[in-house]
């Protein structure tokens, strides 16, 4: 609640849980103080008061204590007096955080099925044309005797077309839609399996890889194939972050949510971070903060694939030079 100037007059405790302010530092206060857009914003919305007497489900962004910028969903009134002359605002407001990150999960998997489908097809007309000039190249090679000069360009040829073949390969398998494999099978055992194929690279990079993977089974209906790909695409990512060393964290911890059970896999480093810019699309295709011919871009592409055909959640925390945290939310089969 305001007064006709603006001022905090009334500040219920409940929304301490949301803002993180007490009522004795909101009090006295200019509500615009906590907008984003300070001053601006307070204008607008007391315009759209005045000129419709309500505000309803306006999105604005409110700053919490400690600098965080929270999206919030608020509805006000105008409150007059006996006379009806405006004296104060009365409102309520609701952290929007959770859904505005359910909807970019929504969105981001119909724009990656949208891409898939074009690619899938894509990817079936680039593949047989690749293997006849990869062919060729060889047994040109193979049967005839060139100079250096001719050897190395022929090689050339083979190794970008190997390198093209290698992209569509991932642009299949982020296309394919069906699991082929699909088994009881226990999580942990999965990812130690993983780690087998990887975690000798961590120790000559000088980083300690920290595994702690709940004790009990973890039972899931999937694919050990794509989820064993699952986990050695995001290790590498972790091992590629640290060049100068850090640390590596595995962690899994079963839980409920909804009265069905679920596992978490949580793998972070102490690397260079992605910018908050970059990290709403790092689940694009192509997209790669690596150095030109280090990576394709679609290792987290089919990454979130594979979690999606497993009915699970991917989401990713970030900042730079402070590491990254992806974590995985998978469904149990009890």
């Amino acid at each position: 609640m305001t007064d006709i100037h603006g001022i905090v007059t009334f500040y219920h405790p409940g929304l301490m849980t949301e803002t993180r302010y007490s009522p004795a530092e909101m009090l006295g206060q200019p509500l615009w103080k906590f907008y984003r857009e300070g001053k601006k914003e307070a204008k607008k919305i007391m315009s759209i008061l005045k000129k419709e007497g309500r505000l309803i489900n306006y999105e604005l962004e409110l700053v919490e204590k400690g600098g965080k910028v929270v999206p919030y969903l608020t509805s006000s009134i105008l409150l007059r007096d006996d006379r009806g002359e405006i004296v104060g605002t009365l409102g309520i407001a609701k952290d929007l955080t959770e859904k505005k990150a359910l909807e970019r999960q929504v969105f981001q998997s119909e724009k990656l099925a949208s891409i898939g489908m074009l690619a899938g097809g894509a990817a079936h007309e680039i593949f047989n044309p690749m293997q006849v000039i990869l062919g060729i190249s060889q047994l040109l090679m193979q049967k005839q005797k060139w100079d250096d000069s001719v050897i190395e360009k022929l090689k050339k040829i083979e190794d970008q077309v190997k390198r093209v073949t290698n992209i569509i390969n991932g642009l299949r398998q982020f296309s394919h839609s069906s699991l082929q494999e699909k088994t009881m099978l226990d999580l942990n055992a999965t990812l130690k399996e993983a780690l087998s194929l990887i975690e000798y690279d961590f120790p000559k990079e000088g980083i300690d890889l920290i595994v702690k993977l709940d004790p009990q089974p973890l039972i899931l209906y999937g694919d050990s194939a794509e989820l064993i790909q699952l986990f050695v695409n995001i290790l590498i990512n972790a091992r590629d972050a640290m060049p100068k060393g850090g640390r590596g964290t595995i962690t899994t911890a079963p839980y409920i949510n909804q009265e069905r059970n679920w596992v978490r896999i949580v793998i972070s480093d102490t690397g260079c971070g992605i910018p908050p810019e970059l990290l709403p699309k790092i689940f694009d295709p192509f997209f790669t903060t690596k150095a030109a011919g280090k990576g394709t871009g679609l290792g987290l592409t089919v990454c979130h694939g594979i979690v999606k055909r497993h009915d699970g959640l991917i989401s990713v925390e970030s900042q730079p030079r402070q590491g990254t945290t992806f974590t995985i939310d998978l469904p149990l089969a009890t």
